[in-house]
């Protein structure tokens, strides 16, 4: 089969989302496939993709306004590397890369899957309403309904897609990870330095952007009522600044008196990423709505305890026993964070060890981009839809 992916970014700016195209393309060409990507070249593009990406891709140009990723060479680039194409796999909302992939598919009768990528979750889609809602009723709903699959995340995302009225099948298709470099890695000058810095504490780790839909306020709030209380401990929230979002969190961590209690280590990446998981005793995402949240399978594979809430579809926390899947709300994070800074380390260490092994069965990327490859194989071809595919309202 000859797939394309098609995407905005292709580099770090888009996190997750460049992420997962990344993987599902080079886990499937893995398999024995045609598989490239088409996106939009950034500041962050030639750094990230490096010189030997795994995967054939085109950058194309981007141009005024950059904030749309609209590319007057893509409906071009596309024609070249989806000549002959089987399936148009595109990824995101709201961004001309989308409107492009749709057009160019319709036109050859190529079928297209669409991966939202949480961005019609309920939280996600009152961020900048307007904004959205016009997009929405002007062209991205119609383009969703004339998909011939939604890829959802989980089946919570699924259900938020029949709530907007969306009747196309659905394919259910986790996102995953690569188990082997969170196991044991070693400890990188950054991680190292950021120890030193603590004090050798035991470390709370929040990563993932610091943006107002990931509730790291939230955090800092619950942390103010508990630092006191646990002084062996340190909060270490990471990640890349979202809209101007760290500025607020440094003043509320002023204000709360959390100086010296609290490190903002800013984004970290590859080893960077996986030697600070692999410090941390107690990972925590308190966030209001994911439509997966990849980071909390990261935690896992890396051994480490999860608080996080029930905005996430993470509720095997509690059944395989790896963490805690809570309501949202200070009171209730900073009473689910003084239960679990309580524990003894062993205790939280079995805890991590059960995670790793349900990261490592359920979620390594090459069941799941087999998976993916069923529903590309489906839509190509007919027949009866695989297991993972939701037909009907």
């Amino acid at each position: 089969m000859k797939i394309v992916h098609v995407t905005a970014s292709l580099s770090r700016l888009a996190a997750g989302v460049s992420q997962t195209v990344w993987n599902f393309g080079r886990e499937v060409r893995a398999l024995g496939h045609d598989v490239s990507i088409v996106g939009v070249r950034d500041e962050f593009t030639d750094r990230d993709v490096g010189p030997d990406p795994g995967c054939p891709y085109r950058a194309c140009r981007c141009s005024f306004p950059q904030s749309f990723s609209r590319s007057p060479d893509m409906a071009l680039v596309l024609a070249e590397a989806a000549a002959g194409a089987d399936v148009i796999h595109s990824h995101g909302l709201w961004l001309y890369p989308g409107m492009v992939a749709r057009r160019f598919a319709e036109s050859r009768r190529i079928p297209r899957i669409v991966s939202v990528h949480g961005m019609l979750e309920p939280w996600a889609f009152r961020h900048r309403a307007w904004k959205k809602r016009l997009a929405w009723h002007l062209f991205e709903r119609e383009s969703l309904r004339r998909a011939a699959c939604l890829h959802a995340a989980s089946e919570k995302e699924a259900a938020n897609f029949r709530a907007l009225g969306l009747h196309n099948p659905i394919a259910v298709v986790p996102l995953g990870i690569h188990p082997a470099p969170y196991q044991s890695p070693p400890e990188t000058p950054r991680v190292r330095q950021l120890r030193k810095a603590t004090g050798g504490k035991r470390l709370l780790l929040y990563l993932s952007r610091l943006h107002a839909v990931k509730g790291p306020d939230l955090l800092l709030d619950a942390w103010s009522r508990l630092a006191a209380q646990f002084p062996e401990w340190h909060l270490v929230l990471a990640g890349p600044d979202a809209e101007g979002y760290r500025a607020v969190l440094e003043a509320q961590t002023r204000q709360s008196g959390l100086e010296g209690r609290v490190t903002f280590s800013g984004p970290v990446y590859e080893a960077d990423k996986y030697a600070l998981l692999a410090a941390a005793e107690l990972f925590v995402l308190p966030t209001h709505s994911e439509n997966f949240g990849l980071v909390v399978a990261e935690a896992l594979a890396a051994g480490v305890p999860v608080i996080t809430t029930k905005g996430t579809p993470w509720e095997e926390l509690q059944t395989h026993q790896c963490g805690w899947w809570v309501d949202q709300g200070v009171d209730t994070l900073a009473t689910t964070l003084e239960e679990a800074m309580s524990m003894p380390a062993r205790t939280l260490r079995d805890m991590g060890l059960q995670g790793r092994g349900l990261a490592e069965t359920k979620y390594a990327w090459p069941t799941l981009a087999a998976r993916m490859l069923s529903v590309y194989e489906w839509i190509r071809s007919g027949g009866a839809p695989p297991a993972c595919v939701i037909v009907g309202t």
